[in-house]
């Protein structure tokens, strides 16, 4: 086989990857995504990434398209960004007609980002994990990073009310969309139950015991 016809299939499986927008491997950071939905996570999500540590994923929509990302799994507050462009190069990191989002924090819960225009960039730098990531109720939530899902949706579609965040899961569960990411639900932890992981055993419609005083609610 001739020198030009192999590189000619190197740079043709090269244009097939970039156009999938597949992940290569759970240590992969960042990437150009065109996949109309899908997820993204941090290296070795749930477990901590190297620091420092600078990536960027890259979501081009269709034409007279928006990208709508849900934050199903999202404990960072702070060292995360979020721009939308008309357009992007991810070669010298700068783009054409950019509205900046800022800082995407935990601390302000949020529950989904929609673009703009037809290009969003969400960056992560992060030269230290010191007081990076959420943590509450004596580690229960001890994880870093994030996992989040995301969707391509025309320009004229609002968007989806349904997803969910660690706060709706009552934070003693993970939200996570069904394969077909078309409903999102709250997947508990052990010992906890309930449509929004409300209740445990000391604490539930079925407990014989009552945790709450001067006629409170148990939730």
């Amino acid at each position: 086989m001739s020198p030009n016809r192999i590189w000619h299939i190197l740079l043709s499986s090269l244009i097939l990857f970039l156009s999938t927008g597949s992940v290569l491997s759970e240590s992969q950071c960042g990437g150009y995504i065109t996949n109309p939905k899908g997820y993204i996570h941090t290296p070795y999500f749930p477990k901590p990434y190297k620091v420092p540590i600078h990536c960027q994923w890259i979501f081009e929509a269709p034409q007279g398209s928006k990208v709508s990302v849900y934050f199903t799994q999202f404990y960072m507050k702070k060292g995360i960004t979020a721009a939308d462009y008309t357009y992007y190069s991810s070669h010298i990191k700068a783009g054409v007609g950019k509205y900046d989002f800022g800082i995407i924090s935990s601390n302000d819960e949020p529950t989904y980002l929609v673009s703009n225009q037809q290009i969003l960039v969400l960056t992560m730098n992060v030269r230290s994990l010191d007081n990076i990531h959420l943590r509450v109720r004596e580690n229960l939530l001890d994880v870093s990073g994030f996992n989040i899902t995301y969707e391509m949706i025309l320009r004229n579609e609002t968007v989806r009310e349904d997803s969910c965040i660690y706060h709706h899961c009552s934070f003693t569960g993970n939200c996570f969309a069904t394969a077909d990411f078309s409903s999102y639900i709250c997947k508990c932890f052990a010992n906890y139950f309930g449509e929004e992981c409300q209740y445990d055993d000391t604490c539930g419609p079925n407990s014989t015991s009552s945790v709450c005083l001067n006629g409170g609610t148990c939730r």
